[in-house]
């Protein structure tokens, strides 16, 4: 089952939180709910007023990929190595750049479309390039003129009020922060950077940050990202060759579609 909630205004937290309360309630009074590893949280955000600028998506862009590992270190080992959440810092195009030069290809763009295209590239199963929306951070909602955001795919199934409330409080808070704060490609982001990052615009407007900091604790920084199809766990393969064959066609080609070689 998939919940869509209307279109909220962050700022009317009132409103939203009430609306969360309430479909948590009945949940929990009608229901017996559980999740599985399949199922996770996607969070859809645009400005307040007006469409996004490139220079807003440019900022985006760069603190997705610069505290991409940190906040890998946040989440559950499922939402890691995931098919339909893959890393924006190591696709097609991305590579093994350096972060220096992929804030630097970011800067070169001279159009919304085209840093979308930048962040959200896969194989398609001829070997093409194609944008596909199966990355943490999803961009390519906006190369189409009825679509406005950016979508946060990352985040585990929410179980409860609280974890839908922490994820969506942490995505608002990290795009609110990347529209303030400058980030430096030479240096190494910590896992404490990324809280005081997203922390500081929940302080700003004077909001408990106590959900946000719960994401941290016992929490340590993963090592570098190695992507490659030895660190897909069995049931991801056993998923892989299940699609493919639903797909007719060759495993490889399957492959080639979320970019392993």
């Amino acid at each position: 089952m998939e919940l869509v909630a209307p279109i909220f205004n962050y700022h009317e937290n009132d409103i939203w939180t009430s609306h969360l309360g309430g479909i948590f309630f009945t949940l929990d009074e009608r229901f017996e709910t559980f999740s599985t590893r399949e199922c996770s949280t996607h969070i859809h955000i645009s400005p307040l007023n007006g469409p996004w600028t490139l220079e807003q998506v440019k900022r985006v862009a760069k603190a997705a990929v610069y505290f991409e590992r940190a906040t890998d270190s946040i989440m559950p080992p499922a939402r890691l190595h995931n098919l339909w959440c893959q890393t924006n810092r190591r696709n097609v195009i991305l590579g093994q750049l350096s972060l220096a030069d992929i804030f630097a290809r970011i800067d070169s763009r001279g159009d919304i479309r085209s840093v979308a295209r930048l962040m959200c590239t896969m194989y398609s199963p001829t070997g093409e390039k194609s944008a596909e929306r199966f990355f943490r951070w999803n961009f390519t909602n906006l190369e189409s003129v009825d679509k406005t955001t950016i979508e946060f795919r990352q985040p585990p199934a929410s179980r409860t009020e609280e974890d839908a409330h922490t994820w969506i409080m942490f995505t608002n808070s990290f795009v609110q922060a990347a529209m303030v704060y400058s980030l430096d490609a030479s240096t190494s982001p910590s896992l404490e950077l990324l809280k005081q990052f997203v922390s500081g615009p929940a302080r700003a407007a004077h909001l408990d940050t106590s959900l946000i900091d719960s994401l941290f604790v016992g929490r340590s920084l993963l090592p570098p990202l190695q992507f490659n199809l030895k660190n897909i766990t069995t049931h991801d393969w056993d998923l892989m060759v299940k699609k493919a064959k639903a797909k007719d066609m060759t495993l490889t080609k399957f492959k080639k579609l979320y970019g392993y070689k």
